[in-house]
């Protein structure tokens, strides 16, 4: 196995063990362009691909002969994208909550977060940015897999949160097999949030603790009063 191949297992094995949150736009393109550029790399494509297409879903919904204008993106590269965006697109997408445009209270917020867990077993982190109006401009599971707070993707998540021009966000993560209480590590990782959220002039108005059908507000359990508080 040569630094080639080890690269694309230490890849594989990061998203499997921390999900697409873990991951850059690009190098998520890199990996799925593994199955069908099995001995290239494929970084170099994923970069080229992003950079005429924008971002990903661009790159799902180019048609095949646009795609393969792209150096070294061939015709059953460009099909295999393809394909991925017409399954998503007819057996996915047609099952998926219908995400608001706008939140008008708390309590409709609280239900679309629960929505996004669904009882799952699995551990995940979840964001939503919000306007300065509270309208949606994004929502989507940030980390999944090994959720423990020293796995916070702090990077990605004001990534994420600057990108969308967020003035609120809000986090929640699941205890599938555990306590509905915040452990030490949560409070101490909402804090790093915080902070690092607040450094770029965006507020952390809440983090939940999912269980089951119910939540925790890790910072009602602070004692932390936030401008958020005022909006609804």
């Amino acid at each position: 196995m040569g630094l080639h191949d080890d690269h694309r297992k230490r890849l594989r094995e990061q998203y499997a063990k921390n999900g697409m949150g873990s991951l850059t736009e690009e190098r998520l393109l890199e990996l799925i362009l593994f199955t069908p550029i099995p001995r290239k790399d494929t970084y170099d494509i994923s970069k080229r691909l992003l950079k005429r297409f924008g971002n990903i879903r661009g790159v799902l919904e180019a048609n095949i002969e646009d795609l393969q204008e792209i150096e070294d993106v061939g015709f059953s590269t460009a099909l295999y994208l393809k394909a991925i965006y017409d399954a998503a697109y007819n057996y996915i997408l047609p099952h998926a909550a219908s995400a608001p445009s706008r939140f008008h209270n708390e309590q409709e917020l609280k239900k679309f977060i629960l929505d996004m867990f669904d009882d799952s077993v699995v551990e995940k982190i979840a964001v939503i940015c919000l306007s300065r109006d509270y309208k949606l401009l994004y929502h989507g599971i940030l980390q999944e897999g090994d959720v423990s707070s020293a796995a916070f993707r702090m990077r990605r998540l004001t990534e994420v949160a600057i990108k969308t021009n967020a003035a609120y966000v809000y986090i929640a993560h699941n205890h599938p097999h555990g306590t509905e209480m915040p452990s030490n590590e949560d409070l101490d990782a909402t804090r790093r949030m915080a902070s690092s959220l607040a450094t770029n002039g965006i507020e952390l108005c809440e983090h939940y603790v999912i269980h089951g059908k119910g939540m925790t507000s890790i910072m009602r359990v602070m004692g932390y009063n936030t401008q958020c508080n005022d909006l609804w």
